[in-house]
C-alpha cells in the first residue's frame, strides 16, 4: 500500500481547491465544489444549496483501485510509525 495513501487515512487529505460550477442536481438549484487531494489524487464533490451553502451531498472519486478507505485512522497511523521505525535514523553531528 502506497505510503502517500496511509497518510491521507492517518492524517486527512490535503485538499486542494478546484473551482465551484452552479447546477442543477435532483431539481435543486445549487453549486458544487470540487477539491482534490495533492496526496492520493482523491477527488471529493460537495454540492450545496444556493441561498445558505448547506452541504445537501458529498461523494468522493478515488484514483487507485488500491486506495486503503477500509483501514481505521489508528490502523493507519500504527502502519505509518512501524514504518518509521524500520528506517534507520540519520547520524547526529556533535558540535562541541
Amino acid at each position: 500500500m502506497a505510503n502517500e495513501m496511509l497518510k491521507c487515512r492517518a492524517y486527512g487529505h490535503r485538499w486542494n481547491d478546484r473551482g465551484w460550477i452552479a447546477m442543477i442536481k435532483d431539481s435543486v438549484r445549487g453549486w458544487e465544489q470540487e477539491l482534490e487531494c495533492d496526496r492520493c489524487q482523491t477527488v471529493r464533490s460537495d454540492f450545496r444549496a444556493r441561498g445558505t451553502l448547506a452541504l445537501i451531498s458529498r461523494s468522493y472519486q478515488y484514483k487507485h483501485s488500491d486506495y486503503p478507505g477500509a483501514i481505521k485512522q489508528r490502523t493507519a497511523m500504527q502502519g505509518l510509525i512501524a514504518g518509521d521505525a524500520v528506517r534507520k535514523p540519520e547520524p547526529i553531528e556533535v558540535v562541541a
